[in-house]
């Protein structure tokens, strides 16, 4: 890598966080102690933004009420359900900066491995913007380039990857759009693996469904919610990047995950937080200075006015269902949360559809139908239902054997074989 040049991002952080504890805070208001750390290079107008904003703190407190933004465009939703919880402006075609390279971790993750070794190409040592000094010809892995792009938003890692999948920035751009219609991402068109040229575009809602596929892979789950990453050179000094994400130094659960800033897209946000389980997701485009506080008070809007909740249950039986002559119990195979207001009486309507091919005879564990969920009359989602373990009948009382030296009687007699021969029925239903 080249040498960085001088300006080097001086983040400010809150002082507790520095002085050895990983835990996130809450935002601590405008008094903050704060000390200055040194971190790799980013563009000069982001980084006077991110200082000036740090050094005052997010002043968002927690509230009940929608968020009132400053961006023009954001989404919150449920990181694991994609249930949307609050929207603004969330289908407007929009150019999303470095976002864009949540796609490129897409792709990149899906198409080669972390321990892969790229040798980087002229073309990637020669892009501008935020970079981390790659010279062509050096060599890294797959797993720290994703760290630079995704921590530092490396523009040089990004097209390094790009051609290593595909060969050329050109045909990688192919594939991330082809993996966008697959994803159903219909306002979405990337036109470079960076998003530095503004040409290409998105909306809060794509960004978002975007970044829950990218979630499902671990990998992508543990980059972006790296602090710090020290990335070896092959060709000069290693070099330690910081993540530009302030909330993931000042927001209590924060997991991640992407900043991204050009004129034309402003500055943009996706957040991810993770409290008790409950992990939400919130994307804001557009901000005119820094997005943080407004990603912040969207994250303090889901977890101050939701609860999840179960709305279905394992194991919960839903009643029973005649099939033939069989009394099939019909239980909830898997659990089904959904986040509820926390003010208000949502109505929950739960409606057991019987599957209308069953086979006979019916054993515990068939599949039988399913649970569909309707919250104030829109359905949320559905669960399997099975078949339960049917209810024993009560056992007869035992027949005295004979004495000895009679003879069992008629009656006796008709009463085991009848006994044998229900035994043998049930074991065959």
């Amino acid at each position: 890598m080249r040498p960085i040049p001088a300006r080097a991002l001086l983040l400010v952080v809150a002082a507790s966080i520095v002085a050895a504890t990983s835990r996130p805070v809450v935002p601590t208001g405008a008094g903050a102690s704060v000390v200055r750390i040194a971190v790799s290079v980013a563009p000069a107008a982001e980084s006077a933004a991110i200082d000036a904003h740090v050094s005052t703190s997010p002043s968002v407190s927690p509230s009940a009420n929608a968020p009132d933004l400053t961006v023009p465009a954001a989404v919150l939703e449920d990181l694991d359900s994609g249930q949307v919880l609050f929207a603004k402006a969330a289908h407007e075609q929009r150019p999303i900066a470095s976002l864009t390279k949540i796609m490129s971790a897409i792709v990149v993750l899906e198409r080669t491995s972390l321990a892969d070794v790229v040798t980087v190409s002229s073309a990637a040592a020669s892009e501008s913007g935020a970079e981390i000094g790659l010279v062509a010809g050096e060599r890294m892995t797959v797993r720290n380039l994703l760290y630079a792009m995704l921590l530092q938003s490396a523009n040089d890692a990004a097209v390094a990857l790009a051609d290593h999948v595909a060969g050329s920035e050109r045909a990688f751009v192919e594939l991330m759009n082809a993996r966008g219609s697959e994803l159903g991402l219909a306002d979405t068109f990337f036109t470079s693996a960076t998003g530095l040229d503004d040409r290409g575009y998105s909306t809060a809602w794509d960004v978002a469904a975007m970044t829950r596929e990218a979630y499902r892979d671990p990998a992508f789950a543990t980059i972006v919610r790296t602090r710090f990453r020290t990335i070896p050179s092959s060709t000069g000094t290693d070099q330690l990047v910081q993540n530009r994400n302030v909330l993931l130094f000042r927001y209590a659960g924060a997991i991640g995950v992407k900043t991204g800033l050009t004129t034309a897209a402003g500055h943009c946000l996706v957040a991810a937080a993770d409290r008790d389980g409950v992990r939400l997701l919130a994307v804001a485009l557009g901000h005119p200075t820094l997005s943080f506080d407004d990603g912040a008070a969207l994250l303090n809007y889901g977890y101050e006015s939701f609860r999840s909740s179960l709305v279905a249950t394992k194991g919960e039986v839903l009643g029973t269902l005649d099939v033939g002559d069989q009394a099939v119990p019909a239980v909830v195979g898997a659990d089904l949360r959904w986040l509820l207001p926390i003010s208000g009486s949502p109505d929950i309507e739960r409606e057991l559809r019987e599957s209308s091919v069953l086979g006979r005879p019916v054993r515990p564990g068939d599949p039988v139908g399913e649970l569909i969920v309707r919250v104030d009359g829109r359905r949320i989602g559905s669960v399997p239902v099975v078949a339960g373990e049917p209810a024993r009948s009560p056992t007869s009382p035992p027949i005295p054997p004979p004495e000895p030296g009679h003879p069992i009687s008629f009656a006796t007699a008709a009463e085991l074989l009848s006994r044998l021969l229900r035994d043998l029925a049930g074991a065959f239903l």
